[in-house]
């Protein structure tokens, strides 16, 4: 039996899933560009769950939390973005 046939990923659901089918929280430890990206991409498409980022790096996180919030690395549109995810969080 091939793994990769029967594994689906959060990636996988489409975006009218209620927050009940998920759970309500949707935790990623690491506030690298995977964590961020990936955290910020699933908060835009599911407004009724709550994401947060977790990472050790101080620095990082006061960047997140600040008003407006910085992203530690640039992109094109990131500070827009992560400013208009309202449903994620950060925390070390």
């Amino acid at each position: 039996m091939d793994d990769d046939a029967n594994s689906h990923s959060v990636a996988d659901l489409p975006p009218t899933m209620e927050a009940e089918d998920l759970g309500e929280k949707i935790c990623c430890i690491g506030a690298g560009r995977m964590g961020i990206l990936s955290m910020m991409d699933l908060a835009t498409q599911w407004k009724d769950l709550q994401f947060y980022v977790l990472d050790t790096n101080v620095e990082k996180i006061n960047k997140l939390n600040s008003v407006p919030r910085v992203m530690p690395f640039s992109g094109p549109g990131m500070e827009v973005m992560i400013n208009e995810c309202q449903n994620l969080f950060s925390d070390g």
